[in-house]
């Protein structure tokens, strides 16, 4: 059994420990679909699910698709939105794994969060979430107020592959002359897919999600002749982080990703770009979403909230 870091929590330990006694095949080597089983099983660890003022899921129909937008409207008074991307490595994630988290949010937050069922790999691979998630911005700007949202005041965010996408999201809407967007939140995010940092090496396994775990995503995503290196696929890589909206980064100790999302705030900085990062001691990816099991889920969840009271009020 893999003797744990000093710093490892006692909380963290006993998780990883409990995952132990029960070995899985490598995440990587699994069906898509046996995948997806078991990130939905995830929710469990998540805790109560808090009432809402009102949940309405929304389709936006598009270029002939409709793309379903769950909107978590935390009072009957105008508010500010969040456009939210949840992760899974493009291709895990949907409404359900996030639902719980994401209610608290709202609530913690007193801002609508807009959860986006965006296309998923591998059936739809690179760019199809990014048009969605596009479509969905110019969306919230111009129909945000039929859900009793502030227009005027939108950020966007996502954990792990919801973070590359609201971070692409935002130079587009920089490039493109979009919506205005007031803030992005970045929660452990996917932002290399070389996978290059020295955190991927290691806390390459025995922290939950493994490096290759994480890679085996852009493997569903990407086709061979996609350029890995590229800034929509991975903003790490990025020539031109400036004029961004501000970023909130939030990195957990033992996971593969903490270094290129620390990386990637301070590389935001040098380019005159407001960012500013916090580290979870201790906590491993996706702890975001374990709330009942890993008390620091929670009290992220209202760190995030907190920030989003800062910069959308």
């Amino acid at each position: 059994m893999k003797k744990f870091n000093d710093q490892i929590p006692p909380e963290i330990e006993s998780f990883l420990t409990e995952l132990n006694k029960n070995p899985q095949p490598p995440q990587e080597t699994l069906s898509v679909n046996e995948r997806r089983e078991g990130y939905l099983y995830i929710r469990s660890w998540a805790g109560e699910s808090e009432s809402v003022y009102k949940i309405e899921d929304v389709l936006i129909q598009t270029n002939g698709r409709n793309i379903k937008v769950r909107a978590y409207i935390p009072t009957k008074e105008t508010v500010p939105i969040l456009i939210y991307f949840h992760g899974g490595i493009f291709a895990l994630g949907d409404l359900e794994t996030h639902d719980i988290p994401l209610r608290s949010l709202a609530n913690a937050s007193n801002c609508i969060i807009l959860a986006v069922d965006y296309r998923r790999a591998p059936e739809f691979k690179f760019p199809a979430p990014l048009e969605d998630a596009w479509e969905v911005l110019n969306w919230s700007a111009e129909n945000g107020s039929s859900l009793g949202g502030d227009t005027t005041r939108i950020g966007v965010g996502g954990d792990s592959a919801g973070g590359n996408i609201a971070t692409v999201l935002s130079r587009w809407s920089r490039d493109k002359k979009g919506p205005n967007i007031k803030l992005q939140v970045l929660i452990y995010p996917m932002l290399d897919a070389l996978g290059s940092s020295k955190s991927f090496q290691d806390y390459d396994e025995g922290y939950f999600m493994t490096s290759k775990g994480l890679l085996s995503g852009y493997d569903y995503y990407l086709t061979e002749s996609d350029d890995r290196k590229h800034e929509d696929i991975s903003p790490f890589w990025s020539k031109d982080l400036s004029r961004l909206p501000p970023a909130f980064i939030l990195t957990a100790q033992f996971d593969p990703l903490r270094d290129e999302g620390e990386t990637y705030a301070l590389k935001l900085r040098e380019a005159g770009t407001d960012a500013f990062n916090i580290r979870y001691s201790g906590m491993i990816h996706g702890f975001f979403q374990f709330g009942d099991i890993i008390p620091q889920g929670k009290t992220a969840i209202e760190e995030t909230a907190s920030i989003l009271r800062m910069f959308l009020y």
